[in-house]
């Protein structure tokens, strides 16, 4: 699997991680895993144990929710993350 510091050209690319000091962004590449998501695998969902912080370094991933009885969910499209954008379970459902 490639190095995570490949992505950090990316990474920098946004206003956030770009703004980081050193001192903390460093690690955070360090500990960082790949992760590579089939078409319409999911990541995580709403109500699992908090597992990370994730970073979109390519293509796209989309945030979606259901709601309604069982037997009548419907499924919406909440947003589009695209790189280098940065989120985590709280950030996407707040």
């Amino acid at each position: 699997m490639t190095d995570p510091a490949t992505y950090l050209p990316i990474l920098q690319s946004g206003r956030w991680f770009a703004h980081l000091p050193p001192d903390f962004a460093q690690p955070l590449i360090a500990m960082a895993h790949l992760r590579q998501l089939q078409a319409g695998e999911v990541l995580f969902l709403r109500g699992d144990a908090p597992c990370g912080l994730y970073a979109v370094v390519r293509g796209a991933i989309s945030i979606s929710g259901t709601g309604g009885r069982a037997h009548e969910a419907r499924s919406a499209l909440l947003t589009r993350l695209e790189p280098p954008h940065w989120f985590g379970e709280i950030s996407v459902f707040d």
